[in-house]
C-alpha cells in the first residue's frame, strides 16, 4: 500500500466525554485507493490536529494500526494520546497520513464541534455529520448516521449533529431513537428535504433545533388525521423543538392535507418555530391534537408549551395558521397570516376542551370564496384566558369574524377572559363579528373593535352573542361582560349594531359603543330564559339616530330587562314587537339631541 494515494469518501465523527476520564473522539470514515477501489488491509494511520488547514505544527497527534475492511474503518482519537477539550477553542484541523504514504490533502476542519462539548457534556456520545457532498449524498449519510447511531438511554443520551448543507432524504423520513437529539449548526444554514409523508418523526424524549425541515409529500385526500408533515410527532412525551424552519410546500400538488408540525396526543415545548405550508384540502401551520374524541374537560391531561410561534398558510380548503386541542396549554407570542380560497380561514384556534393561557397572538385573515375567515377562536374550552392580541380579517367571505368563544350547553360554566385586544373587521361578507359569543361566561376587558360592512348585504355586529351566524343557538346561563372597551360598526345593512343577540345575560362597563342602526339589540329567543341587560358608566351613540338600546321580542319569546345608569345615550331606550314583557330601570343618564328613553322607561 505503500505509495499509493488514498482518499476519504466520508466522514462521520463521534464525540464521547466523561466528566473525570479523558476525552475521544470516534472517527469513522471510508478508503479507496487513487483508482477508487475499496482498502482491505490493516494499515497504521498517523492523525493530527493543526489550527491552520495547511503547514503549522501540530498541536496533537499519535498513530493507530487500523483495519480497513471494505473500505471502512472506525477509530477512537485520543485512544493512544489522550486529547483534551481545551484543543477546540479554536478551529482545528484533522490531517491524516496512511502508510506512511504522506499526509492526505485537503485536511479535515472540525471547526463546526461545538464547544460546548466539554467533558462535563450531557451527551454519551455526539455524531457529527458533514455536508460537504451533494444533497441526495449528503441525505443518505444522514440517514446512515441515525441508523447507525443505536438504542440511546437516559444515562447514556446521543446527539447527531448536523454541519450547514442540504440534506435530501428522497421519499424517505427520519425517525429519531428515544433519549436523542438531532442539531442543526444553524437553521438558516442547515436543510433536510424529504417527498415522503414525514421528513422528521420524534420519539420519546428526543429534541431537534436549529434546522431547516422541509416536505413536499403529500398527504391523504381530505384526511386531517393523515397529512404529511415536516415534524411528527405522534403519542409521546418530553418532546423539545426549538430554532426551526418548517415548510410543506405543495406546489402543483392539490391533493391531501399539509403541515409544518403534526403532533397526536403528546407533550411537548416548542420554542421559536417558522412555519410556511400551502396546499389542497387543508394546510395547517401547526396542529396538535388528542386523536380521539373527547366527552368532558377531565380527559384532558397533556402538556402543551408553544413560544414564539410564527405560521404563514394558504391554500384552496381548509387553512390553519395555528390549531390546538386536547391538551393544557401555555401559549405565548403567535403570529400567523392565512390566506384560503376555499373551505374557511382560521390564524389561531383552541378547540376540544383545552385549557390555559394565550398571550401576544397576532393573526391576519384574508379569503376569498370561504365559508368563513375567523382571527382567533376558542371552542369547547374548559377555562382560557387570552392577552394582548390583534387579529384583522378581511375579503368577501360568508362570515368574517375576529374572536369567537362558545362551548357546548353541557358545560355552560365555562369561563373565558380576553383583555386588551384590537379587533379590526372589513369586507363584503354576508355576515362580519368583531367578536362572536355562543356560550359559556365570557369577559372582555380593554377591547378596540373596529367592524366595516362594506356592502348593502353585510349584516355587521361588534359582539354578537346567542346566535350561529343568524340562527339562535339558545345559551343556558350565559353571561357576558364587558369593560372599558370600544366598539365602532358602520355600514349600510339595517342590521348594523355595536352589540346584538339573544338569551344573555349582559353586563356593560365604562365603555364606548358607536353604530351606524341601533347600537344595542336585545331579544330572547327562549321563553323559560331570562335575557338582561345592564350598562354602566358608558356612551351608546347611533349614527342614524336610532335606538340606543332596543328591546324586542316576538310570539312566545322570553321576558327583558334593561338596566341603564349613569351613561350617555344618543337615543332612545325602547321596545319592540309582540308578547314581550320588558321592564327597564334608568338612572343619572344623560342625552343627546335624540327622544330619550321613550316606551320604557319613564
Amino acid at each position: 500500500m505503500k505509495h499509493t494515494k488514498l482518499i476519504i469518501i466520508t466522514l462521520l465523527f463521534a464525540i464521547k466525554a466523561w466528566a473525570d476520564t479523558p476525552t475521544k473522539i470516534n472517527y469513522v470514515g471510508t478508503l479507496a485507493d487513487g483508482g477508487g477501489n475499496l482498502v482491505n488491509a490493516t494499515l497504521p494511520i498517523a492523525f493530527a490536529l493543526y489550527e491552520q488547514d495547511t503547514g503549522g505544527t501540530a498541536i496533537w497527534s499519535e498513530t493507530q494500526t487500523v483495519e480497513v475492511v471494505e473500505g471502512s474503518f472506525s477509530v477512537e482519537l485520543g485512544a493512544v494520546n489522550s486529547l483534551s477539550f481545551d484543543l477546540f477553542n479554536t478551529s482545528v484541523y484533522l490531517g491524516m497520513n496512511v502508510d506512511n504514504d504522506g499526509e492526505m490533502s485537503p485536511r479535515q476542519p472540525f471547526n463546526t464541534v461545538p464547544y460546548a462539548y466539554k467533558a462535563d457534556s450531557i451527551y454519551d456520545q455526539v455524531l457529527i455529520v458533514r455536508g460537504a457532498g451533494s444533497p441526495t449524498a449528503n441525505g443518505q449519510q444522514l440517514i446512515d448516521t441515525v441508523a447507525m447511531a443505536g438504542v440511546a438511554t437516559p444515562d447514556k443520551p446521543i446527539l447527531i449533529f448536523i454541519e450547514p448543507g442540504q440534506y435530501d432524504l428522497g421519499a424517505q423520513g427520519i425517525t429519531l431513537h428515544e433519549h436523542s437529539q438531532l442539531q442543526g449548526f444553524d437553521a438558516q444554514l442547515t436543510t433536510i428535504t424529504s417527498s415522503g409523508k414525514h421528513t422528521i418523526t420524534m420519539a420519546n424524549n428526543s429534541d431537534l433545533k436549529n434546522l431547516t425541515i422541509n416536505n413536499s409529500g403529500s398527504g391523504a385526500s381530505q384526511d386531517f388525521n393523515d397529512p404529511s408533515a415536516s415534524v411528527f410527532v405522534d403519542n409521546i412525551v418530553d418532546v423539545n423543538l426549538t430554532d426551526l424552519n418548517l415548510k410543506n410546500l405543495a406546489g402543483t400538488i392539490t391533493d391531501g392535507v399539509r403541515t409544518g408540525l403534526y403532533v397526536i396526543n403528546s407533550e411537548l415545548q416548542i420554542n421559536t418555530i417558522n412555519t410556511e405550508v400551502n396546499g389542497g384540502h387543508g394546510a395547517y401551520g401547526v396542529r396538535v391534537h388528542s386523536g380521539g374524541v373527547l366527552n368532558d374537560p377531565s380527559e384532558v391531561v397533556k402538556q402543551v408549551n408553544l413560544q414564539n410561534i410564527k405560521a404563514k398558510v394558504a391554500g384552496s380548503q381548509t387553512c390553519r395558521g395555528v390549531d390546538v386541542g386536547g391538551a393544557v396549554f401555555n401559549i405565548e407570542n403567535v403570529d400567523a397570516e392565512v390566506q384560503c380560497d376555499g373551505a374557511n380561514s382560521i390564524g389561531f384556534r383552541l378547540q376540544a376542551w383545552g385549557r390555559g393561557s394565550v398571550s401576544d397572538v397576532e393573526t391576519r385573515i384574508s379569503g376569498i370564496t370561504s365559508e368563513y375567515s375567523l382571527g382567533i377562536q376558542f371552542f369547547d374550552n374548559n377555562q382560557a384566558t387570552l392577552s394582548n392580541f390583534k387579529t384583522t380579517v378581511t375579503g368577501s367571505t360568508a362570515v368574517n369574524q375576529g374572536l369567537f368563544y362558545g362551548t357546548t350547553a353541557e358545560f355552560p360554566q365555562n369561563t373565558f377572559t380576553a383583555q386588551n385586544g384590537q379587533i379590526n373587521i372589513e369586507g363584503t361578507a354576508d355576515y362580519q363579528f368583531g367578536v362572536n359569543l355562543w356560550s359559556g361566561r365570557p369577559v372582555l376587558s380593554n377591547v378596540n373593535i373596529k367592524v366595516e360592512g362594506q356592502d348593502s348585504n353585510t349584516k355587521s355586529r361588534g359582539i354578537s352573542f346567542g346566535y350561529d351566524f343568524g340562527n339562535p343557538i339558545t345559551p343556558q346561563n350565559s353571561v357576558m361582560q364587558l369593560n372599558h372597551s370600544h366598539i365602532e360598526v358602520t355600514g349600510t345593512n339595517s342590521e348594523t349594531h355595536a352589540i346584538a343577540g339573544t338569551d344573555f345575560q349582559i353586563e356593560v362597563n365604562q365603555t364606548t359603543l358607536k353604530s351606524t342602526d341601533q347600537t344595542i339589540t336585545l331579544w330572547p329567543s327562549n321563553f323559560a330564559q331570562d335575557s338582561e341587560i345592564i350598562i354602566r358608566n358608558s356612551a351608546l351613540h347611533s349614527i342614524n339616530n336610532a335606538a340606543s338600546v332596543n328591546l324586542w321580542g316576538g310570539d312566545g319569546m322570553g321576558p327583558l330587562n334593561a338596566i341603564v345608569l349613569n351613561s350617555h345615550l344618543s337615543g332612545s331606550v325602547q321596545a319592540a314587537g309582540n308578547s314581550v314583557i320588558p321592564t327597564a330601570t334608568c338612572a343619572g343618564n344623560t342625552t343627546g339631541t335624540y327622544q330619550f328613553l321613550t316606551n320604557t322607561c319613564p
